[in-house]
């Protein structure tokens, strides 16, 4: 049997939908499991995961699925005839692309919209697991998502040595895929600087693809204080997260992954709702601030990152 999962979206996005992904492997282990998603989902699950078979969202000829108006790409259609089973994020029963998708097979579709309802009343990746209810598939999922591995960790360690830091340090992530959901740069930097002085650890500031200006008002109003690492490799970064005391940061794509890395984790929130948003983790709290982020206050996530140290 080949079973086919459909996931685009951000890193948050998929990382939230790896419960899923692993409720269908465990409840059909013998079935050949393919992976349909950007680029950072083989970085991911594939350490962890050698069966595991991935695909590229940006496949040639893709875009005829989207238009009722196109002949679809051949190639495609007998790329998607090959699987028995298929699940996929890309818009409900009714999109044009899952209605293509179930025009040109015979086996099981499962379509489910990547967003839930403005009021839906659990987290997230329970309203992706609904599909799977629809075969007798239920959600169980070990923490933490994704467990470092001893290359990661190596990786990781050498990182450090190169930073010339110690092996226990806080990691910050002052930014996110959107403005609108970051903490004040200016705070991050009082931050920092009180977590580290109280704990007596290092800070090490991770800068993201999108994070440059936050990153430089950081730099600039700490006097060039802390240490900084850019764009790590995912798989360093999951090795780092696993060895760090604490991460702190935004709602973003790291946050989720620091708590599918099982790294303690204070997650600041402000116009999203942690309830649903929120990353997945046993060692994971988030703070709900403001729409406009104008809360938590410094000392309130300072007070709440101190605590998770102590364990």
């Amino acid at each position: 049997m080949r079973i086919l999962t459909i996931r685009p979206g951000a890193l948050g996005d998929f990382i939230v939908t790896i419960p899923v992904l692993r409720a269908l492997m465990t409840a059909y282990p013998e079935a050949a499991h393919h992976v349909m998603a950007p680029g950072f989902a083989r970085e991911l699950l594939g350490p962890r995961n050698p069966h595991l078979r991935f695909h590229h969202l940006e496949l040639p000829g893709l875009h005829t699925f989207f238009s009722e108006a196109l002949e679809k790409d051949q190639r495609l259609v007998d790329f998607f005839q090959q699987f028995e089973l298929i699940l996929s994020y890309w818009g409900n029963t009714d999109s044009i692309f899952s209605k293509q998708l179930a025009g040109c097979r015979e086996g099981r579709l499962l379509c489910c919209h990547p967003k839930p309802v403005e009021d839906f009343p659990g987290h997230v990746t329970e309203h992706l697991f609904e599909p799977l209810k629809q075969i007798g598939v239920s959600m169980t999922y070990e923490n933490p998502l994704l467990p470092a591995t001893p290359t990661e960790i190596s990786m990781a360690r050498s990182r450090l040595d190169s930073l010339g830091m110690q092996p226990r340090f806080v990691l910050c992530h002052p930014g996110s895929g959107s403005p609108a959901k970051n903490w004040a740069a200016l705070r991050f930097t009082h931050l920092a600087r009180a977590v580290g002085t109280a704990a007596d650890l290092e800070i090490l500031f991770i800068e993201g693809p999108a994070d440059e200006e936050t990153a430089s008002q950081i730099r600039q109003a700490s006097g060039f204080q802390f240490k900084w690492l850019q764009n790590p490799p995912l798989g360093e970064l999951i090795g780092l997260l696993s060895l760090a005391a604490l991460y702190i940061g935004n709602d973003s794509g790291i946050s989720h992954l620091a708590g599918a890395a099982g790294c303690p984790a204070l997650a600041i929130f402000g116009p999203t709702l942690p309830e649903l948003w929120g990353p997945i983790g046993e060692k994971v709290q988030t703070l709900k601030g403001s729409s406009n982020l104008l809360r938590p206050s410094i000392k309130e996530v300072a007070t709440a990152a101190l605590l998770l140290l102590q364990g």
